[in-house]
This record gives C-alpha cells, sequence and structure tokens, in this order.
C-alpha cells in the first residue's frame, strides 16, 4: 500500500484465480496457509498476476476479514487497477486459423510455412530427442539380435 495510490486491488479475477469457482484447488488447505490461527487473516493473498496487488478473489470473499482491508475501506482508499506482469513475460501466440473450405492440412502447412525459417531451441530439442529415440531403437535392436544369437547357439548345443 503507497500513501499517493491508496489499497490497491485487481480490477477483475483473472483467468487462472484460485478463487474461481471451477478452480480444481483446494480453497480452504490454501487460505489456511494465510489466516490467522485466531480468526481472520493477517494480511492479503497477493495475485499471482503481480507483485503487490491484492487478489480480486481474496479480495471479493474476505475484504472484512484482514486489518489492512478494513481500514483501507473506511477511509475510501481502495484502488482497483490492472496489473498483469504474467502477460509481459508470456510470448504472443499463433493460432491455427481454418478457412471456409480449406482441409486441416492446407490449412496446417500454411501455418507452417508462416513460421521463422530460423532453427529455434524448441526445434533444436525436438531434433535431439529424436536422434536420441533412434540411438534406444538401434541399442534395443542390437540387444534383441544379441538375445537371438544367444539362444541359437544355446538351443544347438542341447540338441
Amino acid at each position: 500500500m503507497t500513501a499517493t495510490t491508496g489499497f490497491r486491488v485487481q480490477r477483475k479475477m483473472c483467468a487462472t484465480c484460485i478463487y474461481r469457482p471451477d478452480s480444481p484447488l483446494n480453497i480452504q488447505q490454501l487460505e489456511r496457509q494465510v489466516a490467522d490461527p485466531h480468526g481472520g487473516f493477517h494480511t492479503f493473498r497477493v495475485c499471482h498476476h503481480s507483485k503487490d496487488v491484492c487478489c480480486r478473489g481474496f479480495w471479493e470473499a474476505h475484504k472484512d476479514h484482514f486489518p489492512i482491508g478494513q481500514v483501507a475501506q473506511r477511509l475510501g482508499i481502495v484502488v482497483f487497477v490492472d496489473v498483469d506482469t504474467l502477460a509481459e513475460k508470456m510470448p504472443k501466440v499463433r493460432i491455427l486459423k481454418k478457412r471456409h473450405g480449406e482441409t486441416f492440412d492446407q490449412a496446417f502447412r500454411a501455418f507452417i510455412g508462416a513460421m521463422p525459417r530460423k532453427p529455434t531451441r524448441f526445434l533444436a530439442m525436438v531434433a535431439e530427442a529424436e536422434r536420441l529415440r533412434t540411438i534406444r531403437r538401434q541399442v534395443a535392436a542390437r540387444k534383441a539380435k544379441g538375445r537371438a544369437r544367444y539362444l541359437k547357439r544355446f538351443n544347438r548345443r542341447d540338441s
């Protein structure tokens, strides 16, 4: 909380908020992490999309259960902000769109054709994984061939 701006709360709940009704997380267990053993909360839960802004889901559920929230409401210094530090770090994602009358294969080829030609780290990792898979297959084939030879020799001796 800064003196010039007030107590900052996210303007809206983010898509991955733990307080969403469709969240698969156990919210009671997560609330116990920041709960005061004597009731209420010592402090607020910081939104995971920011560094110092109160989570909107936490605010909606518990704005009257922690001291800073109570004081900020009484003084009228609650400020709703749009802060998203994760969006700045996330790479832009291209989406495969299929035009009317176009098959999936045609759309996929056009999508791949529009990608940059420089080899990226991801493509290098895929190539390395494929190389390791090939080596593993070759080793397994050699072992199988060796076992077959051993069994062939062993069976000859018994006859």
